[in-house]
């Protein structure tokens, strides 16, 4: 028990626990405001450096990203001040409009129907695959599938690392103003870069 007495317990410990549930993570900004505003009446936590807020920030799926942006601003900014708005912002950038998905996928569509090779990604069907394989591996006891499912991952994530990839991730890097062969491969191109660079890592 001695051991003990040379650390500082706070009689009053704060907790922020925000859970889950896709748009519950918008009502926890501005929970979060206000509970701000209620601790700075009862504890200067506005000008002083290094007072915690809370003693412990927790959450599960989007209530983990909300308390990461949380802590990475006041532990980048030594200051709580801010700290609302910094989340609300994140908040208005998912809110913001997006393309229309809907004419993107009726341009792909006439394309296709075309016969014209198209460019979309095939890594989320991979990883559906791969992740599905390799619970059934672990249940099987089966090594050998689990590590073709592991390398598979592995070979897809340092294809795209390595400059070859589709054209949504390279609008993603370089905008609009891309070409193919440069900038991006077809599909069944991608699959095929893919499917060498397997080949020699299952060597």
């Amino acid at each position: 028990m001695s051991n003990l007495n040379k650390y500082h317990i706070p009689r009053v410990q704060r907790a922020l626990v925000l859970q889950g549930g896709g748009a519950l993570g918008a009502y926890q900004v501005g929970v979060f405001k206000s509970l701000y505003e209620k601790i700075k009446e009862i504890q200067d936590v506005s000008n002083k450096k290094d007072v915690p807020l809370f003693d412990i920030i927790a959450g599960t799926s989007i209530g983990a990203i909300n308390g990461a942006i949380l802590v990475s601003y006041f532990v980048e900014n030594k200051t709580w001040d801010g700290a609302s708005e910094k989340l609300e912002t994140f908040w208005k950038y998912l809110s913001a409009p997006t393309p229309n998905i809907q004419e993107a996928s009726k341009q792909w569509k006439i394309e296709h129907e075309k016969g014209n090779p198209t460019s979309t990604n095939p890594i989320a069907s991979i990883f559906a695959w791969t992740r599905g394989l390799a619970f059934r591996g672990k249940l099987d006891d089966n090594q050998e599938l689990i590590r073709f499912c592991e390398t598979l991952e592995t070979v897809c994530i340092e294809t795209v690392e390595s400059g070859k990839m589709t054209k949504d991730l390279a609008v993603c890097i370089s905008g609009n103003k891309i070409s193919h062969g440069t900038d991006y491969l077809y599909t069944e191109e991608f699959l095929e870069a893919i499917n060498e660079n397997l080949k020699i890592k299952l060597k």
